[in-house]
């Protein structure tokens, strides 16, 4: 049922245009939503589900028009058996719409149970939205049968007050509810076996969520009495309002046209704001903005940011149908979830010990089935006593199987932020060493070895993969990130000094012969079944950057000088690596997420996609093999490497100067020193590995030796010689007899 209703929104969504305002009405059911929209709209065509609806499903109308796209969703308490269909509604609303029609009756405003039902389904919707949305939509309060129907003005002033009274239970609702939690939290993290890390990362984790409860409370902009009688002689709904006239308030028949006005007002605004920002995100280079920059900007848009509504619900759907803590609000349940998640986070934290003990030779298929059996053996004995509450450990288990697959996109998360990723290391490799195949190789390496690795794991199985497939689009951003590695990549070739044309000519011609596109398409084929990548796409958008890179340089070569003699330029080149241990990424994110996972987490500490939380393990330098796959690599053991490379000239040429252009990734260098001769050119380097991080070092060393030509004046002085030996041997004769 949730996934029905999951892919029906996004069928609507798609075909939605991105700058689109989206405006939903949410309420409980039979409280008229359908009836007063037909109203506020003069729409016939919406279905009045008074009398259809159905017990336990989730369903919704949908119209566009010109300023926004209206949802009328199912009602916020549709099911009473399983709330986590409530929950998506509501909060499938907050994540698309940028405004809520929230439709509550009078008595409800007033009711206790439902005020505790709404604070607790509303504090959940907000937490998880506002894992992946700034903000949360603008909130219309529509009451429904209001009972106050007093024609003095003191009427208006009764139900601002009501609203605030409401607002303010809510808020303390959710306040409470958080409280509760963070003393759960702090207790069960004071146990198990890293007590001390536990003690920090729950103090981070509430610590948090304390500096930002106010982000979850409800906020209402403005609100409305919606009155309505039933006409017995027409059979029609009548809707009245208060007008206010002079002084005092008059009860009269309203299509409430004032609503509909600012409803337009404000979508006409959120869609100029969209448009400003759009135009906005044009992306600068080297502080340019051009045709080539709008182009790749539109590219960035229509490839990642057009599909943001897409896997924003496949996000959030996820993250319903698997966290357990979603539609807990029983705290004896909560603490029995909590406990049972500590015991399984050191049985996966104990398999992680014993693969980092094992990966150091060749893992194959045996292996990792031999590791399976032994995980799955080992969770079965853990709660072989606890029977009677099997179904929630089922739960539990499939939570942790949602957990993994989150840490499993943090591992492999090619994103702009993701600067610690496995996937951004191998595209910075592709895009910054394009030529060196052998270090390009070790990060393709090192992310089939975390591949394998997550297999180790019992869960692991097709559902895991759908899972990664629902929200590893967000996780996998290339365009963006190509461009952001690039962008540095052209600040480092333009701030060289060339000194001479000729020399940033050649540096232009081999940057034309660039082409990274096979090594893209093999990094996107670890994660083809959970990605959609337009590759033509890709191809366009890399000769784009080379025209721009080349224009810019091309520029720069204008501004240099001709020199007056004939040059010629030698080119070298030589790529030295280091080796390093190799990193396996944690099955599980830390325990400071599972408390986000509960409370939210604010949108700018996500910005990362919890990366920050994703630790890695060091592990020796590996192979691994299976039944298709076999691979080895041999890389420098020492720190520490002499580079030396020379030149010496042909016949005819002369060494006047050299430029020398150091790339480089993780290492240092020092002792650097270049000699030239008449006829020859000498450079030693030292370099060593950067000890303060732990990622394989590369340096690329590109040399250009600037020779003068002297073929051409050889050629004239030997002409010069041969002439003077003709007129020697064959003097003018003077006949003059005068």
């Amino acid at each position: 049922m949730l996934k029905i209703f999951k892919e029906s929104l996004l069928d609507i969504i798609k075909s939605t245009g991105h700058l689109l305002p989206i405006i939903s009405s949410i309420g409980k059911s039979n409280c008229g939503k359908s009836y007063f929209l037909r109203h506020l709209l003069q729409e016939s065509s919406i279905s009045v589900r008074s009398e259809q609806t159905t017990q336990g499903t989730l369903c919704f109308w949908s119209k566009e028009y010109r300023n926004f796209r209206i949802f009328d969703m199912e009602g916020l308490f549709a099911n009473d058996k399983d709330n986590r269909m409530n929950i998506l509604n509501m909060c499938s609303s907050f994540s698309f719409s940028d405004i809520i029609l929230l439709h509550i009756s009078h008595d409800d405003l007033e009711n206790r149970i439902f005020l505790e039902k709404f604070s607790f389904n509303y504090l959940q919707s907000a937490k998880i939205c506002l894992k992946y949305k700034k903000n949360l939509p603008e909130i219309i309060l529509l009451i429904r049968d209001p009972r106050w129907k007093s024609k003095n003005i003191q009427n208006k002033s009764d139900y601002e007050d009501l609203v605030i009274r409401f607002t303010e239970k809510v808020n303390w609702k959710i306040r409470e509810f958080l409280e509760k939690f963070e003393l759960l939290f702090d207790a069960e993290a004071s146990k198990g076996i890293n007590v001390e890390e536990n003690k920090e990362e729950s103090f981070n984790a509430t610590n948090a969520l304390s500096e930002n409860i106010d982000q979850y409370f409800l906020r209402i902009s403005e609100f409305y009495c919606i009155y309505h009688e039933y006409n017995f002689t027409e059979q029609t709904i009548e809707y009245f309002e208060f007008v206010e006239e002079i002084g005092k308030l008059n009860y009269v028949k309203s299509l409430f046209g004032n609503i509909l006005e600012k409803l337009i007002i404000k979508c006409t605004e959120i869609q100029q704001k969209k448009d400003e920002e759009l135009q906005f995100k044009s992306y600068q280079i080297c502080n340019v903005t051009n045709e080539i920059t709008f182009k790749m900007s539109q590219m960035i848009y229509l490839n990642e940011e057009n599909t943001q509504r897409v896997w924003l619900m496949n996000s959030i759907y996820s993250e319903i149908l698997y966290n357990v803590f979603i539609c807990c609000d029983n705290e004896t349940k909560q603490l029995t979830f909590l406990r049972n998640y500590s015991k399984l986070a050191t049985s996966i934290n104990s398999i992680n010990d014993k693969i980092i003990g094992k990966i150091t030779n060749k893992v194959d298929e045996n292996e990792i089935i031999k590791f399976r059996n032994a995980h799955e053996k080992e969770i079965n004995m853990l709660f072989a006593d606890d029977i009677e509450n099997a179904d929630d450990l089922i739960q539990l288990i499939k939570y942790f199987k949602y957990l993994s697959a989150i840490s499993f996109c943090n591992s492999f998360e090619l994103t702009k932020d993701s600067k610690n990723s496995l996937s951004y290391d191998c595209l910075f490799s592709i895009v910054r060493f394009q030529s060196e195949e052998s270090y390009i190789f070790h990060h393709f390496m090192e992310i089939q070895k975390n591949l394998l690795a997550y297999r180790c794991l019992f869960y692991v199985d097709s559902e895991f993969y759908d899972i990664v497939k629902l929200i590893m689009p967000r996780f996998f951003l290339i365009f963006s990130t190509y461009l952001e590695i690039y962008k540095d990549y052209i600040d480092f070739t333009l701030d060289l000094n060339y000194k001479y044309k000729d020399v940033a000519l050649c540096q232009i011609d081999k940057i034309k012969c660039i082409d990274i596109i096979r090594n893209l398409k093999r990094l996107y084929g670890y994660f083809e079944d959970y990605l959609d990548l337009n590759f033509e796409g890709l191809f366009e958008f890399q000769e784009y950057l080379k025209e721009f890179h080349t224009n810019l340089l091309t520029e720069k070569a204008e501004k240099l000088q001709n020199e007056s003699f004939k040059l010629k330029i030698e080119y070298y080149e030589k790529i030295e690596q280091f080796s390093i241990s190799s990193r396996l990424y944690r099955f599980l994110p830390s325990l400071s997420v599972i408390a986000f996972g509960l409370a939210g987490t604010a949108a700018s500490r996500l910005n990362s996609h919890i990366s920050g939380n994703c630790f890695s393990y060091i592990l020796p330098l590996c192979t691994f093999s299976t039944g298709l796959v076999f691979a080895s690599l041999n890389y420098f053991s020492s720190d520490l490497k002499n580079i030396m490379f020379s030149h010496t000239c042909g016949k005819f040429c002369s060494v006047i100067d050299s430029i020398i252009i150091k790339d480089y990734a993780n290492v240092t260098h020092s002792n650097e020193n270049s000699e030239i001769f008449e006829n020859s050119f000498i450079y030693k380097i030292r370099v060593e590995r950067d000890k303060k991080n732990n990622k394989s070092g590369c340096i690329k060393i590109a040399c250009f030796v600037v020779c003068r030509d002297l073929e051409d004046d050889a050629i004239r002085n030997t002409m010069t010689q041969i002439e003077d030996q003709y007129d020697f041997l064959n003097p003018k004769i003077d006949f003059n007899f005068s």
